[in-house]
């Protein structure tokens, strides 16, 4: 991964907010090494979620892209379809939830 994209906020800040998700779908997908179209199909069935609606103006931030590359890890190593990795998914990110509530609570 070139971590130098990653520093240089004016590629990842396209509107110039500070508010804003720092990347783009064609930046998410350089990051990840994810296909465009794989990112879109993700988005469509709810397993990325970005901060606008449409994928292709979306802005993703940092969460997205360490959850894409999670997903990828299980569909390479699990030989998952996309039906298995949003089960998956749904999950990890109950056991996720779970984990925050037991150390709050601690």
């Amino acid at each position: 991964m070139n971590t130098s994209s990653i520093g240089n906020v004016s590629e990842r800040s396209g509107s110039g907010s500070e508010t804003a998700p720092p990347y783009t779908l064609e930046i998410l997908a350089r990051l990840s090494g994810v296909a465009s179209e794989k990112i879109l199909l993700y988005h469509e069935r709810g397993l990325l979620r970005s901060a606008r609606g449409s994928a292709a103006d979306a802005r993703f931030d940092d969460e997205t892209l360490r959850r894409l590359r999670r997903l990828e890890v299980l569909r390479e190593s699990g030989g998952m379809n996309v039906t298995g990795l949003s089960v998956v998914a749904c999950l990890l990110d109950e056991i996720e939830e779970l984990h925050t509530r037991l150390h709050r609570r601690g």
